[in-house]
Formats: C-alpha cells, sequence, structure tokens
C-alpha cells in the first residue's frame, strides 16, 4: 500500500483552515470550500488502501465458505498504525499487567504528578487492531490535558484468540482494577469504534468510579445482521463494512443473541462522530429529549477510523484538542 502523506506545510495549513463551530449539541468540525461529500484527504488514504482484485476474490471465497475465522486473520495483514508524528513529545511510558489476558500500556509527562486518568480501548472491530494503533494520538492528547493527568491505554486479545463473552469479563474488570492502582485519582473512560462499546461495558459495571466518558465513533451492538453494501455514491465505506460482517459472523458464532448498549444520561459523555459512519444510525436512536450531560462533535466529510490517521489528517489532531477541551471542563 502506498502510503498517502503530505508536506508539513500542507499539513498545517489544513489544520488552520479548519473551523470548528458551536452548536446546541456540541460542535461541528468543517473545512470550508470544500464541496466534496468524503474529504478529499481522507478518500485519498482509502483509495490506497483498496485491495487487490486477487485479495478481493480471496476474502470472497472465505465468505461462500463460512470461514469466518481465516477471514478475520486475512484482515489482520494490516500495519500496526497508520499515523505520523510531525512534532516529537516526550512522555514517560510503562507497561502493567491488567489481568491474565489484558495489560496497559501508561502514559505520564511527570510521573507520581496525576490527579486523573482516562482510560482508553481501542477500536479494530475486536478483529484487529492492538493498544499500538492509536499510541501517537494517545500521547499527544495527553500533552494538551498536562501533567495533572495520565493515559492507561488497554490492549485485550481478539476475538479469533478468545470468545466475546471471555473478553467482555476481562473487561468489565478494568476500571476496578485500575481503580485499585490509583485509589486517589479520578478515572474517565474512553473508546475508539468496538472499544466505545467495551469502555460502555466497563462504565456500566463500575458506575460510581467514573466520572465521564468520551466516545469516539461508538459501536452500539455486536453480532446480529450483517451489512449491506454501500450505495455506489460512498463505494470507500465498503471495505468497513467487510469487516464489520466479519466480527458480526464471528460474534453470531460466539453468542446466542446480539448484545447492545444504551447511553449512559447520566454520565458527562462526549461523543466524536464522522459524518459518514455506519453507526451513526444507532446513536440517533439513542438520543431522545434534551440530555444536557451529553456533547457531540461531528466531523463532516470524514469516515469512521479517522483518528488513525494522527498526524496525516488534521482533523485528528483537532479531535484530541476538542476531547482535551472537554475533559478538562468536567
Amino acid at each position: 500500500m502506498k502510503a498517502f502523506n503530505q508536506t508539513d506545510a500542507a499539513y498545517e495549513q489544513r489544520l488552520r483552515d479548519l473551523e470548528v463551530q458551536s452548536t446546541e449539541m456540541g460542535q461541528i468540525v468543517t473545512l470550508p470550500g470544500t464541496p466534496a461529500t468524503i474529504d478529499e484527504w481522507h478518500a485519498a488514504i482509502k483509495q490506497r488502501q483498496q485491495p487487490s482484485p486477487r485479495v478481493v476474490a480471496k476474502l470472497q471465497q472465505l465468505w461462500d465458505e463460512h470461514d469466518y475465522q481465516g477471514l478475520a486473520h486475512l484482515l489482520q495483514f494490516t500495519p500496526a498504525k497508520y499515523s505520523v508524528v510531525r512534532q516529537p513529545v516526550s512522555v514517560v511510558t510503562s507497561h502493567r499487567p491488567i489481568s491474565r489476558l489484558l495489560s496497559a500500556q501508561i502514559y505520564e509527562l511527570t510521573p507520581g504528578t496525576a490527579t486523573h486518568a482516562l482510560i482508553f480501548l481501542h477500536g479494530g472491530g475486536l478483529v484487529n487492531g492492538t493498544a499500538e494503533r492509536n499510541a501517537d494520538w494517545l500521547q499527544y492528547l495527553l500533552t494538551q490535558l498536562g501533567s495533572d493527568w495520565l493515559i492507561v491505554n488497554v490492549d485485550y486479545p481478539l476475538i479469533t484468540q478468545i470468545t466475546l463473552p471471555t473478553l467482555l469479563a476481562e473487561i468489565t474488570q478494568v476500571s476496578a482494577v485500575v481503580h485499585q492502582w490509583l485509589p486517589n485519582v479520578k478515572l474517565y473512560l474512553a473508546g475508539e469504534s468496538s472499544g466505545a462499546a467495551l469502555a460502555m461495558q466497563t462504565e456500566a459495571a463500575n458506575r460510581s468510579l467514573i466520572n465521564g466518558q468520551v466516545l469516539i465513533y461508538p459501536q452500539w451492538q455486536f453480532g446480529g445482521s450483517t451489512q449491506p453494501k454501500h450505495p455506489l455514491a460512498l463505494p470507500l465505506l465498503n471495505d468497513f463494512n467487510r469487516m464489520l460482517n466479519v466480527q458480526t459472523a464471528l460474534i453470531n458464532q460466539q453468542i446466542a443473541a446480539p448484545l447492545s448498549w444504551q447511553l449512559d444520561t447520566t454520565m458527562p459523555t462526549l461523543i466524536i462522530k464522522a459524518e459518514h459512519d455506519v453507526f451513526n444510525a444507532d446513536l440517533a436512536t439513542r438520543i431522545t429529549g434534551q440530555q444536557p450531560q451529553l456533547q457531540i462533535a461531528v466531523f463532516q466529510g470524514l469516515m469512521h477510523g479517522f483518528i488513525d490517521y494522527f498526524g496525516v489528517l488534521p482533523q485528528a489532531q483537532v479531535a484530541a484538542m476538542l476531547v482535551s477541551e472537554w475533559l478538562q471542563q468536567q
């Protein structure tokens, strides 16, 4: 796959051009003067990631054979991360086991000074990704938050390695374990995509320990029906649907009925939302009436997964700025 990368000057100009408009529910992040349905840079990234006809044929063969494990393993042949570090930051990183199956990378600016901690669960549809995927984005976020904060970046096995019920049982304990490590620190949760569902899982079991949550284009249900192909107007979204269908098929083999999460309306929540995202319809059904504890930041023109491209898409940097601002207001 040929990398998509712009010069520092082009990146900084695009970052300056982005506008953040306040709304009744939160913010809208736009790039003025861009009539395209999908952001030009995000579309270029996705074009470079399109699988070859040979790989597409193999994926279809595995799907027809109901070899969902084989599909998941094939989809795991992706880079560890897509981000680019344009301005290196100085972060102290340590590693700590959470349980027999879970571990964490812990990021601090000045060890021992934190009064607040953000627990982060990465995405990847439970069939892809590791804690390393968003490490650069999280470390930048920490520099915005300051030395009063630390970040716990959780790594967990995929559902090709353990079953979903086993994973959920492990994830449920995360907040309680981190509280044991840091009994005098205020805890917050964040998760991206499927990781946002995992964040809601541990939040529901440890409500009294959590002071707020950041859900980044959250997935609301595991299992159920597969996704149809996206309309031809937005064919670049079909790769994500393919991954989501593999996840769904695997999960349907592991549980008797779909699992879903509702929005905790009593919990201060920031949702980061891409304009073009299959999960937006599920989000809409969970927002009813006045929800003063909820803010939503909508990134126009973008697709699911955009914070993975920190340092490549300037909107990922803006998302970190908005998350930092929101967390510091809690």
